[in-house]
């Protein structure tokens, strides 16, 4: 795997305190920081850092990660054909903005593509009854 190929296992971070991964709320990208995970426990806490690769003692050097990685899908994946409805509606009603819409336009869909959602998202409203 490339998680594991490419980074290290640490259960520590820069300052040498254990880390918490399930506890993890806040991960931002920081460009150019290819070696450095940053992240958060709480919105009002400074950043923790945690080495991705580089020396770990008794366990070397970790390996850079592969330069290309190879395409899993040989062709972009459809999206069901509702989907691709709502997600033109959302365009249509200016809710994506409108250097966006081109790549909605081209957007692969069938009628038989699976919904890759199980189940609703733990915020959306299953309940259709209005009061």
């Amino acid at each position: 795997m490339l998680a594991s190929s490419s980074m290290m296992n640490t259960n520590t971070d820069s300052s040498g305190t254990r880390t918490v991964r399930t506890q993890i709320k806040w991960i931002p990208y920081v460009k150019g920081q290819t070696d450095t995970l940053f992240f958060k426990y709480r919105p009002g806490d400074p950043f923790n850092l945690l080495k991705t690769r580089g020396s770990t003692g008794r366990r070397g050097r970790q390996p850079a990660p592969p330069e290309h990685m190879s395409a899993r899908y040989s062709r972009r994946q459809p999206v069901s054909s509702t989907k691709k409805a709502d997600l033109l509606d959302l365009c249509r009603l200016g809710i994506v903005p409108e250097q966006h819409h081109n790549f909605f336009h081209k957007l692969p869909s069938e009628n038989s593509a699976p919904d890759r959602l199980a189940e609703p998202d733990a915020t959306e409203d299953t309940d259709t009854d209005e009061d």
